[in-house]
């Protein structure tokens, strides 16, 4: 788009062709604004980058629906799987176990952790210690 308004070449912050967007970083985007005061000859820019926590933004019950997810895609053999495996469901079960007052998620932890194969202490977490 064509303006003189604008500089000639915008440098891309979260694409490919510019310096990237990093997962590991919190920012997910950046609020960009101009305003002119009316005694003013300039206008004055303001940026913003909006920052994202996974950690705070997921509930229990969103990490222990991903858990169930993942198991029934790697019982499935699903081709969308790529590193989940069965030490990552207990993780995100054990994660999302805290409204549980029926047993139910305990239970489907130990579901896991006996439908893996591999003996009990190797996917045992700290927790469980």
């Amino acid at each position: 788009m064509k303006s003189k308004f604008l500089p000639k070449e915008q440098k891309l912050k979260y694409q490919k062709n510019g310096t990237g967007f990093d997962r590991k970083k919190s920012e997910i985007l950046t609020v960009k604004l101009r305003y002119k005061p009316t005694d003013a000859t300039e206008s004055i820019k303001l940026e913003y980058p909006v920052k994202y926590n996974l950690e705070e933004t997921n509930s229990d019950d969103f990490y222990f629906a991903s858990s169930v997810a993942l198991f029934e895609m790697i019982l499935r053999e699903s081709e969308f799987v790529k590193d989940g495996n069965d030490e990552m469901v207990v993780k995100l079960a054990k994660k999302g176990k805290a409204n549980d007052e029926n047993g139910y998620r305990k239970e489907f932890i130990q579901l896991v952790k006996k439908a893996s194969g591999k003996p009990l202490e190797v996917l045992e977490v700290e927790e469980d210690k």
